[in-house]
């Protein structure tokens, strides 16, 4: 007597953008599976490239993106002078539409930006900003939505600036991990104008080597040229995201190719050295330097790159903070931040006795800042 067991119905993958759900559910259909492609590694299936292009322009992603820019992206208005605030719901229905169309139609083209100068923290000069018309800033989100969940599981775990969920809190943990008990010699250095720096043919051949030759390339090409002949403009997570994609390419990589036991921290522009003695220090600082020229982003020489001895009475500043030893080490091993407030404990508390790491931050002077904007900031993983 034979004995047949039912089968188990298998479920059926809905395809990212079916109709089915809520738009929140499309985008996490999308995020499930751009998780997945970049966990397998090596070359991306042609179609997943190929259908990006399809998820950035549909309305649904386009519609999260207006929610985003519509909450967060604060009252600022570009060079033709409408903001966020100037529309209702039916205005933004009838932008999200417009931009679908004309992005499926090959009528897309990025318009002028407005030019501002914000104060830097401390009075040290003034940073530029570029604000894109509000039409831009919805397709800058959507292309965030859309490439971030596929692109950021490939950087670097030592690089945590303008990445969603990490904070200068978390760098600031690895880098106690990392030090240990030898790597006390410190180098901080930041890049020179990163964002205005940044040559656009390197950029896209970077960009076409993970994202492929397709319609999508095109459109982030058409960005970057816009309005700049070199640089990409400072202010959007778009931005970031491609800054963070070029300096993987340029350093990350093969820094820790080249140096797999000199860690390389990486806060945007902001970088860390954690070495052994003075002279790796010093030899590690000039060929920073040299991959960095070659790059054509040399370091920034006011203030100059330091290399500090923290076994002794030393101390390094690095992303606001005061790094100084304790208990034998810069830290104990931490791997993640405990839930709740970093460290546990309140913003900007020291804590030698818990973790052997000094937080001493400076006093923060924000720049002036459109209302809302240091929420966008946070959404996007950047620290004001």
């Amino acid at each position: 007597m034979s004995c047949f067991l039912p089968r188990t119905p298998t479920r059926r993958r809905l395809p990212v953008l079916a109709h089915a759900g809520t738009r929140e559910a499309v985008l996490a259909r999308h995020v499930a599976e751009a998780a997945e492609v970049a966990r397998a590694g090596g070359q991306p299936p042609p179609a997943f490239l190929e259908d990006l292009f399809d998820r950035v322009s549909d309305t649904r992603i386009l519609g999260l993106a207006a929610r985003d820019v519509a909450r967060d992206g604060g009252p600022a208005r570009g060079a033709d002078r409408i903001g966020p605030d100037d529309l209702n719901d039916r205005d933004w229905w009838t932008l999200v539409r417009s931009l679908r169309r004309a992005l499926r139609r090959g009528w897309y083209h990025p318009g002028d930006e407005l030019k501002v100068q914000i104060p830097k923290p401390g009075g040290r000069g003034f940073r530029g900003l570029s604000i894109p018309l509000l039409a831009d800033r919805v397709l800058q989100r959507a292309l965030v939505l859309v490439l971030q969940p596929y692109l950021d599981p490939q950087f670097s775990p030592t690089t945590l600036g303008g990445r969603p969920g990490k904070s200068t809190h978390h760098a600031l943990a690895l880098a106690t991990q990392l030090a240990g008990r030898e790597r006390l010699v410190v180098v901080t250095a930041d890049v020179r104008k990163a964002f205005d720096v940044v040559p656009h043919d390197r950029l896209m051949a970077v960009v076409r080597a993970r994202l492929g030759d397709t319609r999508l390339t095109g459109l982030i090409e058409a960005m970057v040229r816009s309005n700049r002949e070199v640089g990409i403009a400072q202010g959007s997570a778009l931005s970031s995201l491609l800054l963070n994609l070029f300096l993987d390419e340029v350093v990350d990589r093969p820094w820790k190719a080249r140096h797999p036991n000199i860690p390389l921290l990486r806060w945007v522009d902001d970088l860390l050295l954690l070495c052994k003695d003075r002279a790796t220090a010093d030899a590690a600082l000039a060929e920073l330097n040299e991959m960095l020229d070659a790059g054509v982003m040399p370091l920034k020489q006011d203030p100059a790159p330091a290399v500090s001895d923290l076994r002794g009475r030393d101390s390094a500043r690095w992303l606001g903070f005061t790094l100084k030893s304790g208990l034998g080490g810069l830290g104990r091993p931490s791997t993640e931040p405990p839930r709740g407030t970093p460290y546990g404990l309140p913003l900007g508390t020291s804590s030698p006795d818990r973790f052997g790491l000094a937080l001493v931050p400076r006093p923060v002077l924000r720049p002036l800042q459109p209302k809302g904007s240091d929420q966008r900031d946070r959404k996007d993983g950047k620290e004001p």
